[in-house]
């Protein structure tokens, strides 16, 4: 019985030891990381605001951490208060992309239990001073405030804005 129990332990004690670098490989550099949840972490107000900008913004948590081929995600869960109606609480789940030395790629909705997907509302915003651009001959002749704001949407500005952070 006793050469039974340390047998199994010494194979549940190599098995661990086989898996330990196939596990490490499934998690991104933690320098990476760490610049990537940095950079999130010190952006949230920024990042809250285009996501919803008529709504109050509450807090930030970090929700999981995902490594991909070439880089990672890291998920984070935005809370807020509804600015208008019933004032009810909500929240959106927002998914960063990085490569693999923690350069911002993009941002995806990855989850929310509100009415209005994030990011719409500045979407929206950003329509109306499109449509402004078109009709002001000053600034329709200008190429790069056209092109500006003719190809980007809130989370290419928003990701702009987060470069200017660093």
């Amino acid at each position: 019985m006793t050469r039974h129990l340390v047998r199994n332990i010494v194979t549940l004690g190599l098995l661990a030891f086989a898996a330990a670098p196939a596990l490490a490989a499934e998690r991104p550099n933690p320098q990476a990381e760490d610049k990537a949840r940095t950079l999130v972490e010190r952006n949230q107000r920024v990042i809250a605001a285009f996501a919803h900008p008529t709504a109050s913004y509450r807090d930030l948590a970090h929700v999981d951490t995902e490594k991909l081929p070439g880089g990672f995600r890291v998920t984070y869960q935005l809370n807020y208060k509804a600015f208008r109606g019933c004032g009810c609480s909500f929240y959106s789940r927002l998914a960063f992309e990085f490569d693999d030395a923690g350069v911002f790629r993009t941002v995806e909705t990855a989850g929310r239990n509100c009415t209005v997907a994030p990011f719409t509302a500045s979407d929206a915003a950003i329509g109306v001073v499109r449509a402004v651009v078109r009709n002001e001959p000053d600034l329709r002749d200008n190429y790069q405030i056209l092109r500006m704001f003719e190809t980007y949407d809130a989370r290419d500005m928003m990701k702009f804005v987060m470069a200017l952070s660093r």
